[in-house]
């Protein structure tokens, strides 16, 4: 296999990962905090906080991910006359193309 074609798949499985841990840590809030919160009420606190903290890292991490083929940002995450998003700039991306190149991030089966 081309180098140039293993560089996108492996970008692509990077991207992939992101989604998974920040999905995982948006799910795994509300029970996370619950456990926490029978250890104690400064348990439960900082531990939402570490949590929320880690969530927002990752969310930041994941927007910022560059398109494997084209360089650019993956998701857009400003507003610009082609591309509206009304939930805002630092919504999760639900797209699964890249917006410049239109390289897929999941194949369709």
């Amino acid at each position: 296999m081309k180098p140039e074609k293993m560089n996108i798949i492996s970008g692509l499985q990077r991207i992939r990962l992101k989604r998974r841990v920040c999905l995982a840590i948006i799910f795994g809030f509300l029970p996370g905090c619950v456990v926490l919160g029978l250890l104690g009420p400064i348990a439960a606190m900082s531990g939402a906080l570490g949590l929320f903290l880690v969530g927002l890292w990752v969310q930041h991490r994941l927007n910022r991910s560059l398109c494997p083929r084209c360089h650019k940002l993956f998701f857009v995450v400003s507003f610009d006359k082609n591309h509206y998003r009304p939930d805002g700039p630092l919504s999760f991306p639900p797209q699964r193309n890249c917006r410049h190149c239109n390289l897929e991030l999941y194949k369709k089966r």
